[in-house]
């Protein structure tokens, strides 16, 4: 079976979700109670490619949905990530990424470390509200933060320096809090 991997670019109009089985399953549209509280006037919008009013590297921003059965890895398997394992069903957190992209998952509902051959064997925890996330592509790739409601494909998170930040609800992935506290 040949392996395809999907890119977004600012351009395109089609992408497919990083969670899988998502597919099957409609997003709900409607917000939570949370939605009320949120200050609109201080959410950071994505800019476009072609305008922009802040300094910005000129990087194209690109993110990748693996293939079931591809060895390639996505931005998103990495330490701190919470993930479910595919062959049990059972929720972790990757604990150590090593060069060849085996990895050590640390099972929550046990404690047991369990040792996989790639990403293949992994999928993403969709995140939810209130969970606290990492954003994996776009504009904001590395800003962590809390996420404040989803509205469709998009998501509210608020940040470190609490500010507001609308981002691509496929570019985020559940993660755990820095156990140094930063």
């Amino acid at each position: 079976m040949s392996s395809t991997i999907n890119t977004w670019t600012p351009n395109s109009m089609v992408t497919e979700s990083p969670f899988t089985s998502q597919a099957s399953q409609s997003t709900p549209s409607a917000v939570g109670p949370s939605d009320a509280s949120v200050d609109t006037s201080k959410i950071e919008r994505p800019m476009s490619s072609t305008t922009s009013n802040r300094s910005v590297p000129n990087l194209q921003a690109t993110a990748t949905a693996v293939d079931s059965d591809s060895d390639q890895t996505g931005e998103w398997y990495m330490e701190r990530v919470i993930v479910e394992l595919v062959e049990s069903g059972k929720k972790g957190v990757i604990s150590e990424v090593n060069k060849d992209n085996s990895a050590r998952i640390e099972v929550e509902e046990t404690g047991e470390t369990v040792h996989i051959k790639g990403a293949k064997e992994v999928k993403l925890v969709e995140p939810k509200e209130n969970d606290y996330v990492l954003v994996t592509g776009g504009v904001d790739v590395g800003i962590e933060g809390n996420l404040v409601c989803i509205d469709g494909s998009e998501a509210i998170i608020q940040d470190a320096n609490e500010e507001y930040k609308i981002v691509d609800l496929m570019h985020l992935a559940k993660i755990i809090a820095d156990p140094d506290g930063s």
